[in-house]
C-alpha cells in the first residue's frame, strides 16, 4: 500500500466514523434489521461511539504529528533544492538558445519534435563557437555571458557537468529522496541519460546512429522538468491549506 492510498483509506475510515457518530447523536437509524432490546442496542452504540471516536482522535493526532510535520519537512527541503533545480534548468537553457539559434530557428522548444532533431546527428568538436547569452547570477541579476574558447561539444559536456553536479548535490540533502517520486524518478532519468553519455564518447571519436533520438528524448525530459517544478509549488500550498482545514474540522467535530 502506498502513502496515497494509507491516506486515503485513512480518510474512508474517519468519514464512515463520522456517519456512525452523527447516526448515534442524531438520526438513530437501524443499519441492520434485526430486534435487539433497547439496552443491548445502547450498549452497542456506546461501543461504536467510543471506538469511532477513538478512531477520529487517532486520525487527528496523525495528521497533526505526521502528515502536517512531513508537509513542513517536505517544504523546507523543496526550498533547499529550490535553487539547484533552478541551475539546472538555466544551465540547459543555455544549450537550447545555442541551438534555437544555430538549428531551430523560429522552432519553441515546447513544440519540438523529433523530426527536427533529423541533421543533429553529433556535435561539432573543432571551432570555438563564441556563443554569447544571458543568465542571471545568485543575486538574480542577468548578466552577459559568452562560451569564450568552446567548441559545440565542450558547451554540452559543461553542461552535463553541471546538471549532475546539481543533481548530486540535491540527493545529498536529508528527506530529499522522499520528496516526490516523480521528481526524484526524472532527476535520476536525467542524470543518466544516453545523451550525456553520447556526448562523454563523442570526444573520443565514438559516433551514435541514434544520437538525433537521445537528443530528442533529453529536451522532453526537461520540458517534463519544468512541468513538475510549476507544479509543486501550487501543490504544496493546497496540500498545507488541506492539511490544516482538516485537523481544525476534525478538532471542531469532537468538541461538539
Amino acid at each position: 500500500m502506498t502513502q496515497k492510498q494509507l491516506e486515503r483509506f485513512l480518510l474512508f475510515l474517519n468519514i464512515i466514523c463520522l456517519l456512525l457518530i452523527l447516526n448515534i447523536k442524531f438520526f438513530h437509524l437501524s443499519l441492520v434489521n434485526v430486534d435487539f432490546t433497547a439496552e443491548t442496542i445502547k450498549t452497542a452504540n456506546d461501543i461504536i461511539y467510543n471506538l469511532a471516536t477513538s478512531i477520529i482522535a487517532s486520525y487527528i493526532f496523525y495528521v497533526i504529528n505526521i502528515q502536517i510535520v512531513s508537509y513542513y519537512r517536505e517544504k523546507k527541503t523543496q526550498k533547499l533544492i529550490s535553487g539547484y533545480l533552478s541551475d539546472i534548468l538555466q544551465q540547459i537553457n543555455i544549450g537550447q538558445a545555442y541551438l534555437r539559434e544555430r538549428y531551430f530557428e523560429n522552432i519553441d522548444f515546447k513544440t519540438l519534435k523529433l523530426s527536427n532533431f533529423d541533421n543533429l546527428h553529433t556535435l561539432k568538436n573543432n571551432d570555438e563557437i563564441a556563443f554569447s547569452y544571458e543568465r542571471k547570477n545568485e543575486l538574480g541579476n542577468t548578466i552577459a555571458c559568452s562560451t569564450g574558447t568552446f567548441t559545440e561539444l565542450d558547451l554540452f559536456i559543461e553542461e552535463k557537468k553541471l546538471v549532475r553536479k546539481n543533481i548530486d548535490i540535491i540527493f545529498s540533502f536529508p528527506y530529499a529522496i522522499s520528496l516526490d517520486y516523480d521528481l526524484v524518478r526524472l532527476l535520476y532519468k536525467i542524470q543518466s541519460c544516453y545523451f550525456y553519455i553520447g556526448i562523454s564518447n563523442i570526444k573520443d571519436g565514438i559516433k551514435y546512429s541514434n544520437f538525433e533520438k537521445h537528443f530528442f528524448e533529453h529536451y522532453e525530459n526537461i520540458k517534463e522538468l519544468e512541468k513538475i517544478i510549476n507544479s509543486k509549488s501550487t501543490l504544496l500550498r493546497f496540500k498545507e491549506f488541506n492539511l490544516i482545514q482538516r485537523a481544525k474540522s476534525m478538532c471542531r467535530f469532537l468538541n461538539r
